[in-house]
């Protein structure tokens, strides 16, 4: 059984692995930026609604793809 501080400490490293692990995918992006000159493609272009009811749309979302390295780049327009 553990205790409580245990737990604690498990959640604690676990969240500081996870901003770590943030910090190093935006790290690897932006040297790919650097060496890329991104050609994008549309993967997904989605309506977004407020609620399921509703018939016109309150936003928008747009995913597009970098064909030479795969870098996501995701836009959302209220």
């Amino acid at each position: 059984m553990l205790h409580f501080h245990t737990a604690q400490r498990a959640v604690a490293n676990y969240q500081k692995s996870e901003r770590k692990s943030r910090f190093m995918h935006w790290i690897v992006n932006y040297i790919r930026s650097l060496f890329c000159k991104h050609d994008f493609e549309q993967l997904l272009s989605s309506d977004l609604y407020a609620h399921s009811s509703d018939s016109m749309p309150c936003g928008h979302r747009y995913v597009y793809r970098c064909k030479k390295c795969g870098y996501t780049q995701k836009i959302v327009i209220w």
